[in-house]
């Protein structure tokens, strides 16, 4: 099945890589039975899967009416002689048809006399002569008719010099011509067939029905012997001698096509699963973007059709029920051709590529694949097949691939590159056979990708290379005649996929120095970068080192890029989008990458840690003690700081490096003991007496620099009071320490205090499935580099949009962790954008009004589990007891095998509010023009109003206090949450407040009105309404008088109010 032409030449971005697809909405499972086998009960999903993508009747019957006529129109086509081609060529152009070939290319000599003849043979290529067209609501319809042209206009050597060519070229102004003049019903258009420019089509267009049909010329599979044109045949450039191996291939291709068309439609009469094994094949290809185009990868829907047909024809394992009646099974078996390709030599290619001969022919199915696309799609398939070896069954294995797998391409890519490349100075480091080519954009991207390969070596596991693709030529276009028009710059970009074991690494070793041919190669390719160095076992190795400060990958495709543009222009530099994702978290105040500050915390809080458990004769021991600060588990949003360097006694002068005096929080669990008191007055006396106890032992050692202890005042949530110490080391961090509750079906809630008080009842969570979930993220850090980044930048995002306020830590954890799911181990993310973007992409698909969101990094569910979540969710769903509130929840998949469910209570508009962000930023990171910060600006007209804060606090934030054993100070940070959360609470049920990170400024949204709703008017207001003058009083829900009670309880705090997006009031 064909691709569809582009429509216009334009600059190549990265929202092309993904086709339109319609969204899959959520299925859910019927109970699994055990009189259902797990791949028959999964049939069912393919088959409705498939039924989506098959194009309905009734566009079907227009598209045959529209091939029929054209059929119609070419059969009443007439013959036209001519005493030579060139004569021809002048009478097509006199009638405005300007044939899309170069005139000095394939001359034939002025004596031979042409006749050119209607078609003999017309045959339409796919599914649509039994009836079948995938679905493409997006596109328009594309359908290939063959036209076999008559074999008497050429001559026994015509493939030669480039002869076959130039009369095929002139055979179908003929035809555009004729059609042209017997209907003006439809357009018609030159344009290449996948790219190719020695072989174009002619595209007639039916505006009416957004369907196209491609005129393919074909010739009979004897015209000429095919043995002569053999990969390494010369048949282009008799004078150089060179090999013409894609040249000779087209030929062959236009000598295969009736076959082809031939097989696959005996295939799909005969066989059931057929099609759907097509739906399966052509849109697994789209989600990754590959396409018979050239520039695509040269493999496609008609490649796949064709490797499908000899997957049958030669695999003995498959049974033939299977490939009969399950389209996934068939699905598979070719993934797993794919998987098995082998390379073949070939002496006019730097690298090799693969083959696929059909038995009794000379014919190549996979003659146009790139090199690129060989290694990727290799590298794609075992993914997909390694999800059996993991353990899921073939249902799971479905939905994985598909209805999870939609924008695939955009999961792998780990770093975007865009190479502006001057074409004239390439094209010096290109063999003069070039011309031999099919597309010299195609000659550049494979030059590229060896060179890029090459040097990146086992770091990159694949790269998709794509550039501009060249629109359809209008028939009367003279520039028709330059089809090798060369460029002045053309740009090429690169999606890398890189391993996340060996993408940082900052030393390749080259051969040894006794190996003087290959280390001349070494030196040959890296040019200065090369340099030899011996090691401690005495081997003396070439080698490259690169600068640890960057990403060795980037500084590598810097380096081999600017050996491949060769220019000395400054505007002439390439682009990186992936490693500046990362810079977003990488600077800290001492300018020290962030994984150091996080080791040196991690190790003073070890060290503390240590030091408490060497105390001796204290009453009971301590078991374990848990990180509860995002510091202590290396993914907090921004990096952990230390206090000031203060001496001992000076506590009252210590202040933090970062003005900030949130500590970083732990909890110890003790051994339990059988004399805990069960009052609970008695117990919050115990636990005072065991911190001020542990706060004197450690006060004797000359580690800490200060402790105290402090008494936690009730919440807004009413919770009780309970103890902490604070400890400050002689390494400046700040810790701050509570004792677990021991007493037994203790329960904490996951999410912020202030969802707490509104109107709802939702379930709480245990607090030991929180403890469970922080050790799986400390854990999941120390094993893939980057699920901590990737939970930062998440966190980030949710900060930067003022959303982070309503959900916890621990909450935002399980939204970043999205990007790690378990799936095969060459598939992780090797980079901070590729996690941030399948986060994103599991967020903006989350429908939370019907269904859970699903965590599965430590395992996958199970069919049966699956089958039963859809009926936990429903009786888990936390019910507001208003209208604009909203339960989401959140089922964690266990290592153990069980399910933890976490649930958390949002206002709807907030819960909205990060779906839309989410598919917003979706689409934005599918364009590499788009510039990172533009994720992470937020956008502030979403808001009615906004309210800015004074830089720093007052006299009056005195009424805020706390109780503990020391005086409280509040910073401004401090200072600005507390006045939000009091705003909440007085405000809380007319506006919806979303405060920035530091709370300077809060956005403001109004709660649908209802006429139950009233707000206390302080007793310093005075409002005058049409019955007189209320004061201290009860009023219904008045905008203006909410917003003077806003700058009442503000006074002195609130800087302005702005109205109509950020305009003063």
């Amino acid at each position: 099945m064909p691709t569809v032409p582009e429509t216009g030449t334009k600059k190549r971005k990265f929202n092309e890589l993904s086709k339109a697809h319609e969204a899959l909405s959520a299925r859910e499972n019927a109970p699994h039975s055990a009189q259902h086998h797990p791949l028959s009960h999964h049939s069912e999903t393919v088959e409705g899967f498939i039924k989506t993508r098959r194009q309905n009747r009734k566009v079907v019957d227009a598209v045959i009416d529209f091939v029929e006529d054209i059929k119609g129109l070419l059969s009443a086509i007439d013959t036209l002689s001519f005493s030579s081609l060139h004569d021809a060529e002048r009478s097509f152009r006199s009638r405005g048809v300007y044939v899309p070939f170069a005139p000095a290319i394939g001359d034939v000599s002025e004596r031979q006399a042409i006749v050119f003849f209607p078609p003999e043979r017309l045959e339409v290529g796919g599914g649509l002569g039994h009836r079948f067209l995938p679905r493409n609501n997006s596109l328009p319809q594309v359908v290939d008719l063959i036209i076999g042209m008559s074999p008497s206009i050429f001559y026994i050597k015509d493939h030669l010099e480039f002869r076959y060519f130039r009369k095929r070229a002139v055979y179908l102004a003929y035809i555009a011509s004729a059609l042209s003049d017997q209907s003006s019903r439809y357009s018609y258009r030159f344009d290449f067939l996948d790219g190719d420019e020695l072989r174009p089509i002619v595209l007639v267009e039916d505006p009416s029905i957004k369907s196209v049909i491609r005129l393919i010329p074909a010739i009979p599979s004897d015209l000429f012997s095919l043995s002569n044109l053999a990969s390494s045949a010369c048949c282009a450039l008799l004078d150089i001698g060179v090999s013409s191996t894609q040249y000779n291939a087209s030929i062959i291709a236009d000598a295969y096509h009736f076959e082809n068309t031939e097989i696959n439609r005996n295939f799909a009469m005969s066989h059931s699963g057929f099609e759907g094994g097509l739906v399966l094949g052509s849109t697994w290809l789209s989600y990754r973007n590959y396409s018979s185009h050239l520039l695509d990868g040269g493999f496609g829907d008609n490649e796949w059709a064709l490797l499908q047909s000899y997957t049958i024809e030669n695999n003995n394992s498959l049974q033939p029920s299977q490939y009969s009646s399950d389209p996934f099974q068939l699905f598979m078996s070719v993934l797993k051709l794919i998987k098995n390709m082998e390379p073949s030599a070939s002496p006019t290619n730097e690298a090799e590529n693969p083959t696929c001969i059909r038995s009794g022919t000379v014919y190549n199915i996979l003659f146009k694949m790139s090199r690129w696309a060989y290694t990727a799609l290799k590298n794609d398939a075992i993914a997909a097949l390694s999800l059996q070896q993991l353990g899921f069954s073939a249902r799971n294995q479905f939905k994985r691939i598909f209805v999870e797998g939609e924008h695939q391409l955009q999961q792998d890519v780990d770093l975007v590159a865009i190479f502006p490349i001057e074409t004239k100075c390439l094209l010096e480091q290109l063999p003069k056979s070039y011309i031999t080519e099919w597309s010299l954009k195609y000659t550049i991207s494979n030059h590229c990708y060896d060179i890029f390969s090459r040097g990146l070596g086992s770091r990159c596991k694949k790269m998709i290379l794509s550039m501009a693709k060249e629109e359809a030529r209008s028939l009367c276009d003279e520039s028709n005649a330059k089809t090798r028009a060369i460029p002045q710059i053309t740009e090429l970009y690169a999606f890398v996929t890189l391993d996340e074991k060996t993408s940082n690494c900052d030393t390749d070793y080259g051969p040894s120095l006794e190996n003087l041919v290959e280390s001349a190669k070494f030196r040959d390719f890296w040019q200065e970068k090369s340099e030899l160095r011996r090691f401690k076992d005495g081997r003396i190795l070439e080698t490259v080192r690169w600068d640890r400060s960057s990403s060795p990958t980037e500084q590598i495709l810097a380096f081999l890029s600017h050996r491949i543009i060769q220019s000395s222009s400054k505007s002439i530099e390439p682009q990186y989008r992936g490693p500046d994702f990362e810079k977003l978290l990488q600077t800290e105040g001492n300018g020290s990458p962030t994984g150091t500050s996080f080791e040196r915390v991690l190790a003073e809080f070890s060290n503390l840690v240590d030091l408490m458990r060497g105390i001796k004769d204290f009453p009971l021991g301590f078991k374990t003690v848990h990180g509860i600060s995002p510091g202590l588990r290396f993914t907090s949003a921004n990096p952990p700081s230390t206090y000031l360097n203060c001496p001992r006694g000076s506590e009252s002068t210590t202040k933090p490096a970062n003005n900030s005096k949130l500590p970083l929080e732990a909890e110890i669990e003790l051994e339990s003991s059988p004399g805990w008191p069960s009052d609970p007055e008695q117990r919050r006396r115990c636990e005072l007496g065991l911190l001020i106890r542990l706060r004197n032992e450690l006060r004797k050692t000359d580690q800490i620099a200060w402790a105290r202890v402090g008494i936690r005042s009730p919440d807004i949530a009413k919770r009780e009071i309970s103890g902490f110490l604070d400890i400050l080391t002689q390494g400046h961090y700040y810790f701050r320490l509570r004792l677990q509750d021991l007493r037994p079906n203790r329960e904490s809630i996951i999410g912020p205090l202030a969802t707490r008080s509104s109107g709802f009842s939702y379930p709480v969570c245990d607090s030991g499935k929180i403890r469970t979930q922080r050790d799986v993220a400390y854990r999941k850090s120390k094993q893939h580099p980057y699920f901590s980044l990737t939970i930062r930048l998440v966190k980030r995002w949710f900060q930067s949009h003022f959303l982070s306020s309503f959900f916890s830590e621990d909450m935002l954890e399980l939204f970043g962790s999205l990007g790690f799911k378990i799936q095969p181990a060459q598939t992780y993310p090797a980079s901070v954008v590729c996690g941030f973007t399948r986060a994103i992409i599991e967020l903006s698909r989350w429908d939370w009004r019907k269904r859970h969101l699903e965590v599965e990094v430590q395992r996958a569910f199970s069919d049966r589990e699956r089958a039963s979540l859809p009926t936990e969710f429903k009786t888990r769903t936390p019910h507001s007891t208003t209208n604009d509130e909203i339960g989401l929840s959140v089922a964690v998949a266990c290592a153990d095998g069980s399910i933890d469910w976490f649930e958390h209570m949002v206002p709807c508009s907030v819960a909205t509010r990060m779906t839309h962000l989410a598919r917003e930023a979706q689409v934005k990171l599918l364009d590499a023009s788009v510039q990172p910060l533009e994720l992470f600006t937020p956008n502030l007209a979403f808001f009615d109003f906004l309210i800015k804060l004074l830089p720093l606090s007052i006299e009056d934030s005195k009424r805020y206090t706390n109780a503990t054993l020391v005086e409280f100070k509040p910073d401004p940070i401090l200072y600005h949450k507390l006045f939000c959360e009091e705003l909440k609470l007085l405000l809380g049920r007319y506006v919806v407040i979303f405060p920035a990170l530091d709370c300077k400024l809060i956005g403001c949204l109004w709660k649908p009105f209802q006429m139950n709703h009233s707000i206390p008017i302080p007793a310093d207001i005075h409002i005058t309404n049409t019955t007189g003058t209320l004061k201290g009083t009860q009023m219904p829900y008045n905008k203006a008088t909410i917003l003077e009670s806003i700058r009442t309880i503000g006074a002195g705090c609130i800087e302005d109010i702005y109205m109509n997006i950020g305009q003063p009031k």
